[in-house]
């Protein structure tokens, strides 16, 4: 079965923030990051959807030996990783585990942060 679509949530996380040359690391808890869902998905062309609340944008696809890998680049130069493990465990878990980074820069802060989830297949 090959998937095309997944929803991915995620619970609890780590934020870092640096101010002063300090880093500070803050725990996240469940909620505090939105569900991503990642559609389109084409490992043959390494390309693919995220869709947000604020619409669909273009994410770049990289297919590792046990991980399906969606970077997404934003217009000011940030950028996120969804690594999803073992896809193929969506059919025959019905989850797979993931990971979400984000690895943000506003002005002078430096703010990177991990979250750890799962996705589920979504059928048209």
């Amino acid at each position: 079965m090959t998937v095309s679509k997944v929803k991915c949530s995620f619970g609890s996380g780590i934020l870092t923030e640096f101010d002063s040359g300090e880093a500070r690391s803050i725990i996240q808890t469940s909620g505090d990051l939105n569900d991503l869902v990642f559609d389109q998905i084409n490992s043959d062309s390494n390309k693919a959807k995220r869709i947000g609340n604020s619409g669909a944008v273009d994410v770049t696809v990289f297919r590792g030996t046990e991980t399906v890998n969606f970077l997404e680049t934003t217009a000011s130069g940030n950028l996120t990783l969804t690594a999803i493990y073992r896809m193929e465990n969506l059919s025959s878990r019905g989850f797979a585990f993931a990971v979400h980074t984000r690895h943000f820069a506003v002005g002078n802060h430096f703010i990177p942060s991990q979250y750890w989830g799962s996705c589920r297949s979504i059928i048209n």
